[in-house]
């Protein structure tokens, strides 16, 4: 630092002492900064061990606000305590942010150790290396912590992941369908039944790929046989629950027969289905088949009650259609049955209400066999 000369000698005239004066001040003043309206052109350096270097100015947001501000200036908000930069149009805080896979903060998120995939834990504090993602701001809400580690979390609009505890062997509501132990879906909970299709392209059976749009409410596999009668007989037969059928609802039902051994077909041979009190389709045959060499012949009984628009008025159907291919010594014989009947009924569906499907044979040496049967109600 340059320093005053010595007093001026004697004899020396006022004007060089003045002289001298401005020029110790110039040289004084050299390289440094005068309180407002300077810029630095070069490196500035802070030496020492005794002070904190640099201090930004300390203002209150009001004081802040009266300010002409220029994108990059730098404060010290006292009033939020906290560092602000100008940038763009607005004062915006200077903050630190820590690496947190709980929370994108433009797309840069931890990657999980291997320790925490196998938990299902969150990442954040391990160290692990750091991602550039989306440039998302999105949250990871709890639900989805939970879904990844496998033990929560129903589906809905913000949590999409579908875990162990969203699935069902059973058909359940808000529960997907999954495989049970032997990792098959059961049948019943997805109303599959049989299909036109006979083998796929592994050679499996296709009969269990027929997926219909029902809900299977009654199976009955026990075997139902009736031999040398002209009674009618009982082949399916469940309780519907209440108000099942409503005013637009469908009950389908079919039984399998394996065997209907007989030589004649003999009018008055019928199939029926009630609902309730009614008997509300009778199919039956008006005149006698007979059977080529005698039959041996397997098919099924099907057909449907529906709610006419009110839950005391339904429309029932059944049909009946067997066939027998067998060898006499006159060569191939194909015989079949189709018979048909519609119905109504007034019953009211409000309450708990039988559903039965029986059957008589106008042949007293005949018999007919039923091997399984269900019913599933398809809702509108």
């Amino acid at each position: 630092m340059s320093s005053l000369n010595a007093p001026y000698a004697s004899g020396d005239s006022g004007a060089t002492f003045l002289t001298e004066i401005n020029a110790d001040l110039a040289a004084l003043n050299t390289d440094k900064a005068e309180i407002a309206g300077q810029a630095f052109s070069g490196k500035v350096e802070f030496t020492g061990t005794d002070h904190a270097g640099l201090q930004a100015i300390s203002l209150t947001t009001t004081e802040r606000d009266a300010l002409t501000p220029v994108n990059g200036d730098l404060i010290y908000n006292e009033t939020d305590s906290k560092f602000q930069m100008y940038q763009g149009s607005a004062w915006v805080d200077v903050t630190s942010v820590a690496a947190d896979a709980s929370t994108t903060v433009k797309g840069i998120v931890e990657m999980a150790t291997d320790a925490e995939v196998e938990a299902g834990t969150g990442t954040g504090g391990t160290g692990a290396q750091l991602v550039v993602g989306a440039d998302s701001t999105h949250v990871v809400t709890d639900n989805e912590k939970a879904a990844v580690a496998g033990t929560s979390g129903t589906p809905s609009g913000s949590n999409k992941f579908v875990t162990n505890d969203d699935t069902a062997e059973a058909a359940t509501a808000s529960k997907v369908v999954r495989a049970d132990s032997s990792n098959k879906i059961k049948e019943g909970y997805l109303n599959i039944t049989d299909a036109n299709a006979t083998t796929l392209t592994d050679g499996s059976n296709a009969d269990a790929l027929h997926v219909h749009a029902g809900n299977r409410i009654y199976t009955d596999s026990t075997t139902h046989t009736f031999t040398d009668t002209t009674a009618e007989n009982v082949l399916l037969t469940t309780t519907i629950p209440a108000n099942t059928l409503g005013t637009e609802n469908i009950l389908k039902f079919r039984v399998w027969l394996s065997d209907f051994n007989t030589n004649n077909v003999s009018a008055g041979t019928f199939v029926r289905i009630s609902y309730g009190a009614t008997a509300i389709a009778t199919a039956s045959l008006t005149a006698t088949i007979t059977a080529a060499g005698g039959a041996s012949m397997a098919g099924y009984i099907e057909g449907e009650v529906l709610a006419s628009g009110a839950t005391g008025t339904q429309i029932g159907s059944i049909k009946y259609f067997s066939a027998e291919n067998s060898y006499s010594s006159s060569g191939l014989n194909a015989d079949s049955i189709y018979m048909a009947a519609v119905g109504t009924a007034t019953e009211d569906s409000t309450g708990a209400l039988t559903l039965k499907v029986t059957a008589s044979i106008a042949e007293a040496n005949a018999d007919m066999e039923s091997i399984f049967g269900y019913v599933e109600i398809i809702k509108a």
